[in-house]
């Protein structure tokens, strides 16, 4: 009781002797932020020789307090064109002062809540992607953050390609043609764009080359890519680069370029083109017995397929020379279901067969007997199958005739 009767008693005293007791810390005073900055193009991209504005805003972010001795300089890219201007009062009494090639304020004041807005008329005079930055600062609040806008100048090009004949037999070739295709009214130059093939796909030997957008293209034979640097694309036309490809492996495939890109800094999208390359029938045959006595009679079967999975093949054809000592039976029990037109006789010395037709992923057979007219081994070997897919193989069995 003593203790806190002489602490109440010492604060008595020192408000009567006038003293003064000190507070606790003051709240610190939050830090002024720079002035913030948008712009935009409306349009966004133009034809070479058109107008778009260029729209800039700067803003206080702060809540309370004004930003003072607010500026910018915007360096308008190469090929963009202002009307030159004066005005001594934008932005509460700041110097705005455009010209053309450069857009700038000085001396501006900023409240919260009261952006600046301008609006600048800006004529594109190069071809070309125009990226604009420019960046507001005040002298109380230091630099913002840059603010960015970007301006398309002219038409992209385009690249289209396509396989002149959509499908093709394996080993077989066709022309692929890539159209370069410029909109402008003043050439694109530096053009360039890659194309590599798929596995299933190779330049063909000779690669056919042809090549009207100047600049210089590759395609090697044999080899897997075509390409195209410094090309030039006429004003307002296209021109067109032409390779032939061969077909090595059967299958479906697609095939897409890579971008198309300009010295001007236009880019076209890449193109995409599909070819199917169809694989040949196979061909098997059997006789059944494989061994017979003279005089006897053995059943020839031959078995046709089409390997490609959905592509249907025609105009199979192909031809079996019987070998010395085999002949058709009189009776031949002919067995199709091939379709196509068999080819068989009495005591004929050749078995033929011509425009079979198979769905995708099929098979079918066609058998005729045979009589042994002579002992020996008898090997037999058809000709090269043809079809619409290309050509298969022979096919070849063996069967003993025995005295």
């Amino acid at each position: 009781m003593m203790s806190l009767f002489r602490g109440a008693l010492l604060l008595v005293c020192v408000a009567a002797a006038g003293l003064v007791v000190p507070a606790g810390p003051a709240s610190a005073t939050p830090a002024v932020q720079p002035p913030t900055m948008i712009k935009s193009f409306s349009p966004t991209t133009i034809a070479l020789g058109d107008t778009t504005e260029l729209f800039l805003q700067v803003s206080n972010p702060n809540a309370q307090g004004t930003l003072t001795g607010v500026g910018f300089v915007d360096e308008l890219p190469a090929g963009l064109v202002a009307a030159p201007f004066t005005d001594n009062d934008f932005c509460d009494g700041g110097v705005l002062t455009i010209t053309a090639t450069k857009i700038s304020l000085t001396g501006g004041t900023l409240t919260p809540g009261v952006p600046c807005d301008l609006g600048v008329q800006l004529q594109g005079t190069t071809l070309g992607v125009k990226a604009n930055t420019a960046t507001a600062t005040s002298t109380n609040g230091g630099t913002g953050s840059p603010a960015t806008a970007s301006l398309k100048v002219g038409g992209v090009p385009i690249i289209s390609k396509a396989f002149v004949s959509p499908t093709i037999a394996l080993g077989a070739s066709t022309a692929l043609t890539f159209t370069l295709v410029n909109f402008n009214a003043v050439p694109l130059t530096g053009a360039a764009f890659t194309d590599t093939l798929p596995p299933g796909l190779a330049v063909a030997s000779p690669n056919g080359l042809s090549n009207t957008c100047g600049g210089t293209a590759t395609a090697a034979a044999g080899g897997g890519s075509i390409a195209l640097t410094g090309g030039t694309i006429p004003a307002s036309s296209n021109c067109v680069l032409s390779v032939n490809v061969r077909g090595t492996s059967a299958g479906f495939w697609s095939n897409t370029t890579s971008q198309l890109t300009t010295a001007e800094g236009l880019t076209g999208s890449p193109s995409t083109a599909s070819l199917t390359v169809v694989a040949p029938p196979t061909l098997t045959k059997e006789f059944g017995p494989s061994t017979v006595k003279v005089g006897e009679t053995t059943r020839l079967t031959f078995r046709l397929t089409n390997p490609n999975p959905t592509t249907p093949l025609s105009r199979i054809t192909f031809a079996d020379p019987l070998p010395f000592g085999l002949a058709v039976a009189a009776n031949p029990s002919v067995s199709n279901n091939c379709g196509g037109v068999p080819s068989v006789g009495p005591f004929s010395l050749a078995v033929a067969y011509a425009n079979a037709s198979l769905p995708g992923n099929t098979s079918c057979t066609f058998s005729v007997n045979l009589t042994a007219t002579s002992a020996g081994v008898k090997n037999n070997t058809t000709t090269i199958v043809a079809s619409s897919g290309g050509t298969g193989r022979p096919a070849t069995a063996s069967m003993t005739v025995i005295p």
